[in-house]
C-alpha cells in the first residue's frame, strides 16, 4: 500500500522479503532518492515504528469492517487512515495531520459549520504557519526522544542481550514454517546452525550444520 504523499529523502527499513526487493520497488527509491536498509529477519522490533503502526491499522480496519458489516477492507482503508491521521499521536502530542499547519477538518465542523480560524491576510498566515512548524517540529522531536527513552527503559527491565561463541551450536527461530502441519501446532525453530562470527551487537552470521553453504543474517 502506498499512500498519496511521496516519502521524503533518506534512509528507509525495507523488510528482507520478496515483495520489497523487485524490480519496482528498487527503481521507485532510486526515483525518490530513498536508500534502501535491509531488516533482520523474523525481528520486527527493529522496524518497531511500522509494526506499531501495522498493528493499530488492522485493528481500526478490524472495527471498521465490523461496522460497515463488509469485508472488502481496500474501501475502508481512506476512512481509516484520516481518523488515524486525525488522531493524536502518543508520542509526538500532536495528530499526524498538522504537519499541513493547521488542525484537520472532520464532518462534524462541517455539519455544524465550526469556524477553525480567522480570516488574514497572506503574509500573515504564512509567518504563523512557519512559527507553527517551527514551534510543533521542536514539541515533536522532543516528546519523541522522551518516550523513546521511556519504552526502552521498561523494554531494558525484561530484557538481556545474549551472546554466542564462534563455531557455537544454536537453533534459529522461523515462525513461518513450511511443515505441513497447523502452524499452531508446527515447531517454530529450525537448524542447528553453527556461529560463523558477530556482525554486529546483535546480529550473528550462521551456517547451517548439515547444508554448510546455507548461510544466513
Amino acid at each position: 500500500m502506498v499512500t498519496t504523499f511521496v516519502e521524503p529523502k533518506g534512509e528507509k527499513h525495507i523488510p528482507p522479503v520478496t515483495t520489497f526487493q523487485g524490480r519496482l520497488v528498487t527503481e521507485l527509491c532510486k526515483l525518490l532518492g530513498i536508500e534502501k536498509i535491509r531488516t533482520t529477519a523474523y525481528h520486527p522490533q527493529c522496524d518497531g515504528m511500522v509494526e506499531r503502526f501495522n498493528r493499530t491499522l488492522a485493528m481500526m480496519l478490524t472495527t471498521a469492517m465490523e461496522e460497515a458489516q463488509d469485508d472488502d477492507w481496500e474501501t475502508q482503508i481512506p476512512q481509516v487512515c484520516f481518523a488515524y491521521n486525525a488522531s493524536v499521536h502518543e508520542t509526538t502530542g500532536y495528530a499526524p495531520f498538522e504537519m499541513f499547519g493547521r488542525p484537520p477538518r472532520l464532518p462534524v465542523d462541517a455539519a455544524f459549520n465550526t469556524n477553525l480560524g480567522e480570516a488574514t491576510t497572506t503574509s500573515k498566515y504564512v509567518e504563523e504557519l512557519a512559527a507553527h512548524f517551527r514551534n510543533a517540529f521542536a514539541a515533536a522531536r522532543k516528546n519523541s526522544a522522551e518516550q523513546q527513552m521511556r519504552q526502552k527503559y521498561y523494554y531494558d527491565r525484561k530484557t538481556g542481550n545474549p551472546y554466542y561463541e564462534t563455531h557455537e551450536a544454536v537453533w534459529l527461530y522461523c515462525p513461518a514454517s513450511k511443515s505441513k502441519l497447523n502452524r499452531k501446532f508446527a515447531t517454530p525453530w529450525t537448524g542447528p546452525f553453527e556461529i560463523v562470527k558477530q556482525v554486529s551487537g546483535l546480529n550473528y552470521r550462521i551456517r547451517s550444520i548439515s547444508n554448510p553453504r546455507r548461510t544466513l543474517l
